[in-house]
């Protein structure tokens, strides 16, 4: 099919009709120089003539078709023929209209009609949709020595035909075309189809046409049209730089004075005060402790900052939202109309604050775990710990510096194993490693032998010609189904015994064909599991988990089956780095307390903020929104962070690993660090206590 193929069948038959009825009533009137007496088939032409006038075009087509059949080499054969195309249009008999315009420039090529049939068929296949014909015959149009008249036709139908395509640039070198031969009355019609096309234009293609087009006429509507893409979506600089050369270089066009009034709204409602920032936490109701302690790490940032030579002084715009959806939208709307310059929060209603930011066009650097946050606006940032951050970390190094490839996954079955489950496989696989066993259990139970063993080979009987296979490793597109008890074997009774470990010499052994399993669950949950593992022979692997596991009470439960197990987390405070001790002995200081997560992220947040406010040259927050977007590898105390596209923040999170006993912090971002091998030893042994 050609190119022009796909778009024949936009035009249903009513629309056909009356569209053809609308360039019936258009058309150009035949020019007939009759002669001075009246020949043969004269007195037939007046009364066709004088039928069709009158509207009764069904009366006059028999008359007009009878002075062809009499009369095919008449003075009048032309003008009838000519007739005949438009009646037929009219009702809707295309292929006859088709054929009496063809029949006049072939057989009358030099008569005055013949260049008004050439339009009427341009017209005809314009309505059908059929446009490589239609474009056909306005080459031969414009071949022709033809009036100024029908080239503005000509090109006028071109830009229809390309608009029709979708090809709006197309469309607009026609239109300014016609513009230049039209009548005073067509450059209006002209004037409003350009318009049209310029609207249909995507934002990259106005660009272009404006560094390609020399001619004013469009040049003035695009840059209208630009500067009105530029305020959807917030870019209110860029829309002032597009008014102000409108406004300029054609003072007298129809926009010029709407230029200057857009100018002066966006000048006055849009700017914002560079030396104050909003800040939205919850300080009253059930989440006021969070609010509290990261308003905390807020107030040092600033402090800190104030204190720097040279530092443009800023001030806090604090706002409780008590956790209320309601109240949070209020607050968004009044820190806009202070024109505070971006706003910092809030934790709880994160999402309801984002989208009314959104909506405003100031950038908001949330505070929230919550999903899908970022993706609710350009300027919507987020700032935080996610499950994807700590499963990147944990892999990326397992993967880059332990050389591991084979993982375990055992995760409760609930929205937070779920989770960190499928993006800790996504990576896995991503990393060029593979998930080789994978179990769940239910989040109420206490006894966990049940899942272990499944995951190692030991909960079922293994068919005696299968004992001594190795069971196949699970890539990318295996399909774990829930597993159930084989029908001809009885489910296994749970009693006081269930659970124990038969002597060496009795039963199957463990399968351990994984190098490192991770389980993402709470300290008191791991606590249980971790010594089952061993107990049932799982040793010499790797135990990896959330920043949950950053828990002086899971070091109690598991004591030395913790060894070498990585832990990825937001923020150490006994970290190595000068920066992280300096922030949490000022925070000591002022505070009397060791900061934790909360506040270590809020604190980086208020000095990404306060610096891009502080160094930028903007007037509008549009400019605010595309510092934040190109930050790189801020030297924080959560890690080094930078923004993608979408406002999530990328994290280099902290990663510890358990020796003796004790949390220590693995350097992530040269991956130069000795590991401590992994502790599992079989039961009764003592674990390994590492170098």
């Amino acid at each position: 099919m050609d190119m022009f193929g796909k778009h024949r069948t936009r035009l249903k038959r009513c629309g056909i009709v009356l569209l053809l009825l609308m360039l019936g009533n258009c058309a150009p009137t035949p020019t007939v120089t009759p002669p001075g007496i009246l020949e043969p088939g004269g007195e037939l032409w007046e009364q066709a003539e004088q039928l069709y006038r009158d509207g009764a075009i069904t009366d006059a087509q028999p008359i007009f078709e009878q002075y062809v059949a009499d009369f095919p080499d008449g003075s009048y054969a032309p003008a009838v023929l000519m007739r005949l195309g438009d009646i037929y249009s009219r009702l809707d008999r295309t292929d006859q209209s088709i054929a009496a315009y063809r029949r006049l420039v072939r057989d009358y090529p030099d008569s005055p009609p013949a260049a008004d049939a050439l339009i009427a068929l341009m017209q005809t296949f314009y309505a059908v949709g059929d446009y490589q014909k239609a474009m056909e015959i306005a080459s031969d149009i414009i071949q022709r020595p033809v009036s100024e008249r029908h080239i503005y036709m000509t090109y006028s139908l071109l830009g229809d035909i390309h608009l029709a395509i979708d090809a709006p640039q197309d469309a607009i070198a026609f239109y300014t075309m016609a513009h230049d031969k039209a009548s005073a009355e067509d450059k209006n019609k002209t004037v409003a189809k350009l318009k049209q096309a310029v609207r249909q234009l995507p934002p990259d293609d106005i660009l272009t046409l404006l560094n390609r087009l020399r001619d004013d006429l469009p040049i003035s509507y695009l840059l209208y049209q630009l500067a009105l893409n530029a305020i959807e979506v917030k870019e209110y600089g860029d829309a002032i730089d597009a008014l102000d050369e409108l406004a300029a270089r054609f003072p007298d066009h129809e926009y010029a004075p709407d230029a200057l009034a857009l100018i002066d709204e966006l000048k006055t409602g849009y700017v914002f005060r560079q030396d104050l920032i909003g800040v939205l936490l919850p300080l009253s109701g059930p989440y006021r402790p969070y609010g509290v302690r990261a308003l905390q790490g807020i107030e040092l940032a600033l402090f800190n900052h104030n204190q720097q030579p040279g530092a443009l002084p800023i001030r806090l715009m604090v706002r409780d939202t008590a956790g209320d959806p309601g109240t949070t939208v209020e607050l968004v709307q009044e820190m806009f109309t202070e024109q505070a310059a971006l706003i910092i929060g809030p934790i709880i209603t994160a999402e309801d604050a984002a989208t009314e930011a959104e909506a405003l066009g100031i950038p908001i650097l949330t505070l929230s775990q919550k999903d899908g946050i970022p993706e609710l606006g350009k300027f919507v940032f987020r700032n935080f710990l996610t499950p994807r951050m700590q499963v990147e970390t944990m892999v990326t190094y397992a993967v880059q510096k332990l050389g591991l490839t084979r993982f375990a996954v055992l995760y409760p079955d609930e929205n937070y194993g779920d989770t960190f489950m499928n993006l800790f496989w996504d990576q896995v696989v991503e990393q060029g490693g593979q998930v080789v066993g994978l179990e769940s259990y239910p989040v109420d139970q206490t006894d966990f032998a049940a899942p272990v063993k499944k995951l190692v080979g030991l909960y079922y009987p293994l068919p005696a010609q299968f004992a001594r296979m190795e069971p196949p490793a699970i890539g990318l597109d295996a399909v774990f189904l829930e597993e159930t008890t084989p029908q001809h074997e009885p489910p296994p009774e749970e009693n006081e015994d269930d659970g124990l470990k038969p002597p060496e010499d009795e039963g199957p052994k463990a399968i351990v064909d994984f190098e490192a399993v991770f389980l993402p669950d709470a300290p008191t949950t791991a606590g249980l599991i971790i010594p089952q593992l061993a107990y049932y022979d799982v040793h010499d692997v790797y135990l990896m988990g959330t920043n949950l596991w950053h828990s002086d009470r899971l070091l109690e439960m598991a004591g030395d089956y913790m060894e070498g197990a990585l832990v990825a987390e937001g923020f150490y405070a006994d970290s190595r780095f000068d920066h992280v001790r300096k922030f949490v002995a000022d925070f000591e200081s002022v505070y009397g307390q060791r900061p934790r997560f909360i506040e270590a992220v809020a604190f980086d947040t208020a000095g990404i903020a306060l610096d891009t406010v502080d160094r930028s040259n903007n007037d509008f927050r549009s400019g605010l929104k595309r510092e934040l977007l190109g930050l790189n590898n801020y030297a924080g105390v959560t890690g080094r962070t930078s923004f993608d596209e979408t406002g999530e923040a990328e994290k280099q999170l902290t990663l510890l690993q358990i020796h003796r006993n004790r949390f220590t912090e693995l350097d992530t971002f040269s991956l130069e660090t000795a590991p401590v091998s992994p502790g599992f030893q079989t039961l009764g042994s003592s674990p390994s206590q590492g170098p």
